[in-house]
């Protein structure tokens, strides 16, 4: 177990583990701002069973929405364009006065005859519950020290509570805040641009897909439904964790 590479953050006590869409913004500001917390914290890499470790989870759709819409704006996108001058979250979703833009990008990032994989790497590896990308729910379940954690609940004032109690360096945190929030006007952009293909407003010569809406183009794209099953699985673990697991941090 001590070799299992498992990337975390917190004491020698007490960590939380780090994978992309679940805190990993916040959790790595306790490493930024070590001298604050006099260098309490820090990056770990590997499972320790004398360590209390938990692991964060989330509904698996939220999860693999979330990587999308990262990979959209912080990767896929802004990394093939001719220019980088509105890499900006907000001039990429939005411009309030001629309305959403860059509906170009959107289109070419979706089109069958492209590459669409971004869709199931890095930030959109739902299956993924650390960033080892290795060790799997099933394989986390079985270790006595590991506890597992709604995203959710990561601010919750309960669940700080019960870190101060296991480990009293932790004390040094007073708030746990939600650091990296997907913008408001995203999904109803989204909403809004498939709307409008699906009703031949635009792009009509060109065949889109996305593994969130139903579109006729999805069934040039069987990789879907694959990726759809294996999201299936994922959330039955999560909900057996969240019923079952008796090293589940529930909160009311």
């Amino acid at each position: 177990m001590n070799n299992t590479k498992f990337y975390s953050v917190g004491t020698d006590t007490l960590v939380i583990g780090l994978c992309l869409k679940l805190g990993t913004t916040t959790l790595t500001a306790l490493l930024q701002d070590n001298l604050k917390y006099k260098k309490l914290f820090k990056k770990h890499l590997t499972l320790d069973e004398n360590k209390i470790t938990v692991v964060l989870i989330r509904d698996v759709i939220d999860k693999w929405k979330s990587g999308y819409r990262t990979e959209i704006y912080c990767c896929h996108v802004c990394h093939n364009r001719e220019y980088t001058d509105h890499c900006c979250e907000d001039k990429i979703i939005v411009n309030n006065e001629t309305g959403f833009i860059f509906r170009d990008d959107i289109a070419n990032v979706h089109d069958v005859s492209g590459d669409l994989s971004w869709m199931c790497y890095h930030h959109t590896a739902f299956w993924s519950w650390n960033n080892n990308y290795k060790t799997t729910l099933e394989e986390m379940m079985k270790y006595d020290n590991i506890w597992f954690l709604d995203l959710k609940d990561l601010g919750n004032l309960k669940f700080l509570e019960w870190i101060h109690e296991k480990d009293e360096k932790w004390k040094v945190i007073k708030e746990i805040t939600h650091d990296n929030k997907t913008h408001k006007k995203f999904w109803p952009f989204m909403d809004l641009f498939w709307k409008e293909y699906k009703e031949g407003k635009i792009f009509k010569d060109r065949t889109l897909a996305s593994p969130f809406y139903d579109l006729p183009g999805n069934k040039l794209v069987p990789e879907f439904e694959i990726l759809h099953k294996r999201a299936n699985q994922q959330q039955n673990l999560v909900d057996f964790i969240r019923k079952n697991h008796k090293r589940y941090l529930k909160f009311d």
